[in-house]
């Protein structure tokens, strides 16, 4: 597809030449360095298939300026050199070429992404909440079936409540992806009350939401991704400090590398494996409850293409974007008095009109409903909240009915925005909203008075 001639095939029957080339190559860790001919051992000297990093500067060294980068050119000389007898693996982590490497527009030194998800979800955070979680214990602080209470009684968002995180066991908590992001998130809301304003190991918290946040960002700039850079510095030097007898991983290394590789393709969130594992999660379903262990790959392949070709006759792989749920013809004047004001307003109706009221709003693979609260518009790096009173079909267009909220200050120890409703009622189109997922409020008691809280999902701008 990279060539001149491209790949011919026929559509709608003409004969066209498709052209392509690879752009970046996404993967786990282990997968990519198998694949790539890096060695596979992370316990390696070269464990990076970024830099030529050794395992003993990661744990001094926090900055990507001071390592030296892989590239093409030296990647293909220790190739050439695989068969010498002098050559050694561990001086370089490469054991064997890698086959895409001979394309023309593409080499694994130069279009290999990190991931995210395994990096942060599955390695540094859990890694870092169990050292920080005992460390409040220890200080008694916190008590561990108290922050196990909060994670049962805490009140999820509707995006939130499909990954509720289980109870927590220490030494080692074992957490998937979406169950850690969700915990990490609102553990701040859940227990910050308890913890003392400047406490040090709770900064390592914060410290990491601050990378967290423009991390699993679906939109940034190039000022944040240089800004990443500085905030995974700063984070790793305080982890230092606080566990100088704890090593870093690994996947601590990996992140340094995430501001050059985030202007380089954009967003990471874009490329992570979440994706991958939730395609894999039906294979995973069906290799448990099938009981065929004589050509299990085979079985999930035919079960796998039966079910996209469902998929396809019943038109479930093209659902519209924004869809509304159950929706009822309403009068404007049986309308609450203010609501009705705002839609006679906006609309230029009477009260004898009818609009058609939905009972929720469906964003995606989110789902909005009266009740929950909405990122309306981010002014100055600041969020303007609104709290969903009601959703409107009219001519075919999806609006939510929201009352304003002003955002008074972020509070960074409850890494929230703190709020305080207001009377204003405005109508929104769901396309304008700068978030598609619905948000909760908290109620909690910071500083001795009962404040309402609300929690993004990463940084806005």
């Amino acid at each position: 597809m990279e060539s001149e001639k491209g790949l011919l095939t026929t559509v709608h029957g003409q004969s066209t030449a498709l052209h392509g080339i690879v752009v970046a190559f996404s993967a786990d860790n282990l997968g990519a360095h198998s694949l790539f001919g890096y060695l596979e051992s992370f316990s390696a000297n070269r464990m990076c298939r970024f830099c030529l990093a050794d395992k003993a500067e990661i744990q001094g060294k926090f900055n990507e300026k001071d390592f030296i980068i892989r590239t093409a050119d030296v990647y293909d000389r220790n190739v050439k050199r695989l068969r010498d007898g002098d050559y050694n693996a561990s001086e370089t982590g490469i054991k064997r070429g890698f086959i895409l490497n001979s394309l023309k527009h593409f080499h694994c030194t130069e279009q290999s992404v990190p991931d995210c998800m395994h990096d942060i979800c599955e390695g540094v955070g859990p890694y870092e909440l169990e050292l920080v979680l005992q460390a409040l214990i220890d200080k008694e602080i916190v008590t561990l079936d108290f922050v196990n209470q909060r994670i049962a009684e805490f009140s999820y968002s509707m995006s939130d409540r499909n990954s509720k995180p289980p109870e927590l066991v220490l030494p080692h908590i074992r957490l998937a992806a979406a169950e850690f992001w969700c915990l990490f998130r609102n553990l701040p809301l859940m227990i910050a009350s308890r913890v003392p304003r400047g406490d040090p190991h709770w900064r390592l918290v914060i410290s990491l939401l601050d990378a967290m946040s423009i991390i699993f960002a679906p939109e940034v700039t190039a000022h944040l991704a240089d800004f990443l850079s500085y905030l995974v510095e700063d984070h790793h030097t305080q982890f230092r400090l606080l566990f100088p007898d704890k090593p870093l991983l690994p996947k601590h290394h990996f992140m340094i590398h995430y501001g050059t590789k985030m202007k380089q393709f954009g967003p990471l969130i874009c490329y992570w494996c979440m994706r991958f594992e939730s395609k894999h999660r039906f294979g995973k379903e069906v290799s448990s409850v099938c009981r065929n262990f004589k050509n299990i790959c085979k079985t999930i392949a035919t079960r796998n293409q039966h079910k996209l070709a469902n998929d396809l006759l019943n038109r479930s792989l093209f659902q519209p974007l924004h869809c509304t749920g159950t929706s009822s013809s309403v009068i404007v004047q049986n309308l609450d008095a203010d609501i009705a004001e705002a839609v006679r307003l906006h609309f230029g109706l009477e009260n004898q009109d009818e609009v058609y009221v939905s009972s929720n709003c469906q964003l995606g693979h989110y789902c909005l409903k009266p009740g929950c609260f909405v990122v309306l518009n981010v002014i100055e790096g600041k969020p303007e909240f609104g709290k969903v009173l009601t959703i409107l079909n009219v001519l075919n267009t999806i609006y939510v009915v929201t009352r304003h909220s002003n955002t008074i200050y972020f509070d960074e120890h409850f890494y929230s925005y703190c709020i305080e409703e207001m009377s204003q009622i405005s109508i929104s189109t769901v396309a304008t909203l700068k978030a598609s997922h619905p948000l909760a409020c908290h109620k909690i008691l910071a500083d001795g008075k009962e404040r309402m809280f609300i929690s993004t999902r990463y940084k806005m701008f």
